[in-house]
């Protein structure tokens, strides 16, 4: 069952993905035209030299592609991970009185806290990546 607070979140995140999507079109759109007049003057002025580093640009490219699909999986084992603790605390709000009564608090505490560490290890996973992906990034380029 879907809250009206779960569905404004769902809303507000893909309002802020769109966002930050429509700031970078029109950069997508004139890269590829920028990058070919960019190396067809390069070419012109230095040559068969200027390919290796054209050849270069590419592998940042591709690197950067693969990089940015690892971080998404990422990203998306954390949004589940989330949401099945928000819905495992939801149902433990739900059924307090039976939890408390039959004193289950310390088992699904360790529930709560066992999915808790797994969204944690997934940020920190997903930090450190982004953090090496930059760092080569701003050795490349």
């Amino acid at each position: 069952m879907m809250t009206t607070g779960h569905v404004i979140n769902l809303i507000s995140n893909d309002v802020q993905r769109l966002d930050k999507a429509l700031c970078y079109f029109p950069d997508i759109i004139l890269a590829p035209f920028a990058f070919l007049a960019g190396n067809a003057v390069l070419f012109y002025l230095v040559g068969r030299p200027s390919l290796i580093g054209t050849s270069y640009l590419l592998l940042i490219l591709v690197y950067q592609f693969y990089g940015s699909r690892l971080a998404t999986n990422l990203r998306q084992r954390v949004v589940v991970l989330a949401d099945k603790r928000v819905q495992m605390i939801n149902e433990i709000i739900r059924g307090i009185r039976t939890i408390k009564v039959c004193s289950w608090e310390q088992y699904f505490g360790n529930l709560v806290s066992e999915v808790r560490g797994l969204v944690k290890f997934c940020h920190l996973r997903l930090s450190y990546f982004r953090g090496l992906l930059w760092s080569n990034l701003k050795k490349m380029g």
